[in-house]
């Protein structure tokens, strides 16, 4: 005897409810990637706002007030916004013609600046190069606020219309992530005290991770992520 076929509204919301599935389901992944892309973000804007407490009793307010211009792109991103949105190569896309180079440039620059860091701080008892601290963060800052726009725009499309509300929930989630792995985990690795209290057997001079070495590894995480983001997406 044969099978009867379901009726055409049963098999019409069969499709429905799978189509429905998948977009879910490619909507879920595309907010943990978000997530991953905002997350990265907030690092060195946390590893910023370590710089003031590691210079305490060091720095002048005069110090402190320029070091305080490294954040300016952010504010000012909206005036070249408009030309990242535009400009792009057609065979690599519209959002990673400007993402992978600038997370490769963060990466490259956060990796390439281990030493030098470390000299700027002057963690002799010197006077710290203040200047060149603030022009440094203020290019991370820069390529931040251009990956931003990037990611923001790339959002709108890879999520459905209806979850593209999601882009601000995955930006403040992940971008005070970001910072706060790269802040608290960096001064809490970085102090001496807790390190003894809570990470060794045997109480030890000195943090268990350097500035200089902490960036590096941030720059690391930035170019996998990249990679990741070039060759998987």
């Amino acid at each position: 005897m044969r099978r009867r076929s379901p009726p055409a509204a049963e098999r019409a919301a069969r499709q429905a409810d799978a189509r429905a599935a998948a977009t879910r389901g490619r909507d879920f992944r595309a907010v943990g990637l978000l997530l991953a892309l905002y997350t990265l973000q907030g690092v060195p804007m946390g590893l910023s706002g370590a710089v003031p407490l590691l210079l305490a009793g060091r720095a002048t307010y005069k110090m402190q007030s320029l070091f305080s211009l490294a954040s300016l792109p952010f504010s000012l991103k909206l005036l070249w916004a408009p030309f990242v949105d535009a400009a792009y190569v057609p065979a690599w896309g519209r959002r990673k013609t400007w993402l992978v180079p600038t997370q490769l440039c963060i990466g490259a620059t956060m990796v390439l600046s281990r030493t030098n860091i470390e000299r700027w701080m002057a963690p002799d008892g010197g006077e710290p190069r203040v200047e060149a601290l603030t022009a440094y963060f203020f290019a991370l800052y820069f390529l931040c606020a251009t990956q931003d726009v990037a990611v923001d725009g790339w959002a709108l499309t890879m999520l459905s219309p209806a979850r593209v509300g999601w882009t601000s929930t995955c930006n403040s989630v992940g971008q005070s992530l970001g910072y706060a792995l790269s802040y608290v985990g960096f001064v809490a690795l970085h102090d001496e005290a807790f390190c003894n209290a809570y990470l060794r057997r045997e109480p030890a001079r000195g943090g268990a991770v350097s500035l200089g070495a902490f960036v590096a590894g941030c720059g690391w995480a930035f170019l996998a992520a990249t990679a990741a983001v070039a060759f998987c997406r």
